[in-house]
């Protein structure tokens, strides 16, 4: 129960790791015109039961003010008044992959900009992520969830160029009574294709307005929020992490063997494609054709627009022929086109 925890005043390049702070009056983790620290892995609880004291923000398990270049990451914090906070000019900051929970507010920015919030999990708040009178910060990838009142927010007072161009994408919003709102203009809320915008959970079947009628796994129509949009909602979580290694785009070019390449025309839909070679003929057998040697067997579970050109590589030593006349020989499977090399 004593008034702070770790306080690092003008102080840079510490590393603050694996401490566990908690019942702490003024906060768990104080940073103030310090830079290029690592806070990470700590576990706070409990800390700050008062909102204001002489007009600066205090009851954060961390709170990091007019502090620079910082990585906070990896910690646990839950029961405060804000769990992670960067607050008056603390710019180019990272905090990412943090566990924030049941506190008035998960994470949030007060009169900073440049900062990225990446990779956390904010759940069981008030509010989930909130971005008040910032600029130019980038919230991505993080994982919002069962607030009480709003999943993801920006707003400002007055001076409306404090608040303005945070990029806001990729982020899972999964049962908040409000998913997003923002009371300022020139937000963004999702990239171009083919990274998109968020995922909401309220916005995800047809019933509830989203349609996936090209198969791009975007809503096919903006998810329209209070004062913002997001043109590009995903249908799933994590929707926009790789999956297989056929991506989505035009002109695709894989190499699932040493010996095979594969070149898609466009796929629409990700999926992995995978290569089987044998040296057993899997018939049926074909009287005019001789093989030479291995048989590749080819299947992928993208979605994709022909055509798909096929190369195999193979050793011309032991062709006794005529390379031209070297064709291939498929079951089972429609071959737009093929070639060899």
């Amino acid at each position: 129960n004593s008034y702070g925890g770790i306080w690092l005043i003008s102080s840079s390049y510490n590393t603050v790791s694996s401490n566990n702070i908690s019942n702490h009056i003024f906060g768990g983790i104080y940073l103030s015109k310090s830079s290029n620290n690592q806070i990470n892995a700590n576990i706070g609880s409990n800390n700050g039961p008062v909102d204001f004291v002489g007009g600066i923000f205090v009851g954060d398990i961390i709170l990091v003010m007019n502090s620079n270049n910082n990585n906070v990451s990896s910690n646990n914090v839950s029961k405060s008044n804000f769990g992670i906070m960067l607050a008056e000019s603390s710019n180019y900051n990272t905090v990412s992959g943090n566990i924030v929970s049941n506190s008035k507010g998960g994470i949030v920015t007060f009169l900073v900009s440049n900062n990225i919030l990446s990779g956390n999990t904010v759940l069981d708040n008030n509010l989930g992520i909130w971005v008040y009178q910032s600029s130019n910060n980038m919230v991505k990838n993080n994982t919002v969830l069962n607030s009480r009142t709003y999943g993801i927010g920006v707003s400002s007072s007055n001076n409306m160029e404090s608040c303005c161009n945070n990029i806001i994408y990729n982020n899972n919003l999964i049962n908040n009574p409000t998913q997003a709102i923002v009371y300022t203009d020139n937000n963004i809320f999702n990239l171009e294709a083919p990274i998109g915008g968020n995922y909401y959970s309220d916005y995800d079947t047809p019933e509830e307005g989203c349609n996936n009628i090209n198969g791009d796994n975007f809503c096919d129509e903006p998810y329209v929020f209070s004062s913002g949009w997001d043109n590009l909602p995903w249908i799933s979580p994590d929707g926009w992490l790789p999956r297989g290694n056929t991506p989505v785009g035009s002109n695709v070019q894989i190499n699932p063997d040493a010996h095979v390449s594969i070149l898609y025309n466009e796929v629409t839909t990700a999926g992995d494609t995978t290569v089987t070679q044998s040296t057993t003929n899997p018939g049926p057998d074909k009287d005019d054709f001789m093989f030479l040697g291995n048989y590749y067997e080819l299947s992928t579970s993208a979605v994709f627009t022909p055509p798909v050109t096929v190369c195999i590589n193979y050793d011309d030593i032991a062709c006794r022929w005529r390379e031209k006349r070297i064709s291939r020989y498929s079951t089972g499977v429609r071959v737009e086109q093929a070639g060899m090399m």
